[in-house]
């Protein structure tokens, strides 16, 4: 656990260094890290750092005008930071190099799919590349996509033979100059409408909707608006 530490922690003086609009580097860098985060016990890796098990493709604007369409990207949620994948002729094969964007100058991230959006925003004092849900005005929903480095345990009590990175999704409401956390069950319903949270719990379990699905809350939310909350 040591070696994974210092490797994260010369990573961090790395990009401090280099905090530029576009950073060359290596990808397998950051992989490095789940492969020495391994303990003596443990079988392997499962999961990734990032967002996104593999790269996916969307445009990345920035709020100095400069656009960077249909690219492969990710996002790392550790340093709120977005790779795009370099791009390389067709028959080459596959580059491992990445650029790391400079999040300070990102306006948004559009998947493919044009239906989700990702932003860089400060939210209860977390830096994040966060996935808007909902927005309108002044008001936001905001998934916060953060992976748990979670290293084996193998003992009479517990067998986890893998690190794992978990996926852990916080949400939050951004409203009138303030900042809520929608817990998970009916203590973020109210979260969301105090008036009309039963409703709601109704809603999601009709329509079979999970906290842990970023557009099934989106649609919770909607549900929201449309009775008035």
């Amino acid at each position: 656990m040591k070696r994974v530490v210092l490797l994260i922690f010369c990573l961090s003086v790395y990009f401090s260094i280099f905090a530029q609009e576009r950073a060359d580097v290596n990808e397998n860098e950051y992989l490095f890290v789940t492969e020495y985060g391994k303990t003596s016990k443990s079988k392997g890796v499962k999961g990734t750092p990032f967002v996104f098990e593999e790269m996916v493709k969307g445009d990345i604007i920035m709020t100095d005008g400069k656009n960077y369409q249909n690219v492969s990207l990710n996002i790392y949620p550790k340093k709120a930071q977005v790779f795009i994948g370099e791009e390389l002729p067709d028959g080459e094969g596959k580059s491992n190099k990445t650029i790391v964007m400079d999040n300070r100058k990102l306006d948004k991230v559009v998947l493919e799919d044009g239906d989700r959006i990702f932003r860089y925003l400060k939210i209860k004092d977390i830096y994040m590349i966060g996935e808007v849900l909902y927005e309108k005005e002044d008001e936001k929903l905001v998934a916060y996509h953060e992976k748990r480095f979670l290293p084996a345990q193998v003992e009479a009590y517990s067998i986890n033979a893998y690190d794992v990175f978990q996926d852990v999704i916080k949400y939050f409401i951004v409203k009138d100059g303030q900042e809520h956390e929608v817990k998970k069950g009916s203590s973020g319903l109210k979260t969301i409408s105090s008036d009309h949270w039963k409703t709601l719990r109704s809603y999601m379990k009709d329509s079979k909707l999970d906290f842990g699905n970023p557009a099934d809350m989106r649609q919770v939310y909607l549900k929201s608006k449309e009775l008035g909350g």
